[in-house]
């Protein structure tokens, strides 16, 4: 099967700006972990996770590696010293967090005020990454780099 140009095009486009995007993630874990070495590594796993359970729900970026999502899941986040230091604000946050983004997966495909409401719960996850940084950090922290967090994570709608 061949590939047209415009087609050729796009996915370099969608190359590039997933690369920009993924830049501005690890950005995003360093501001949120500070100097805390087991807050990133936290950071990096949740965000690591969330783009593949992401590409498995979408299918839009080939196969996932499920194995190494399950080892991420099931034992590097289980043994992560950050983790295991805040492990019921974390679960607890991990819970709301799925549920939102279950709950943006069901209403994405609508056009009306539930789209736009979907568009906030699929982005919970940077209220994770925020509860990460007040744990990090305290009330100055989180609000130091909150703005700056959302700046980096602004990317247009799909």
């Amino acid at each position: 099967m061949s590939m047209t140009a415009a087609p050729q095009t796009q996915d370099a486009s969608r190359q590039t700006a997933s690369a920009s995007y993924e830049e501005r993630v690890r950005r995003v874990c360093a501001l949120i972990a500070g100097s805390d070495l087991a807050a990133l590594g936290y950071m990096q796993a949740i965000c690591y996770a969330a783009r593949l359970m992401d590409d498995a729900v979408d299918a839009d970026h080939g196969p996932v590696e499920y194995h190494r999502l399950f080892h991420v899941l099931l034992v590097e986040l289980p043994a992560n010293a950050f983790f295991q230091r805040n492990r019921d604000a974390l679960i607890a946050m991990h819970s709301a967090t799925l549920n939102a983004w279950q709950d943006a997966d069901a209403w994405l495909a609508h056009q009306d005020i539930r789209r736009q409401h979907a568009l906030v719960f699929r982005d919970y996850l940077t209220e994770l990454g925020l509860l990460v940084a007040y744990l990090v950090g305290g009330y100055e922290h989180r609000r130091q780099i909150s703005l700056q967090v959302r700046e980096l994570l602004l990317k247009p709608e799909t």
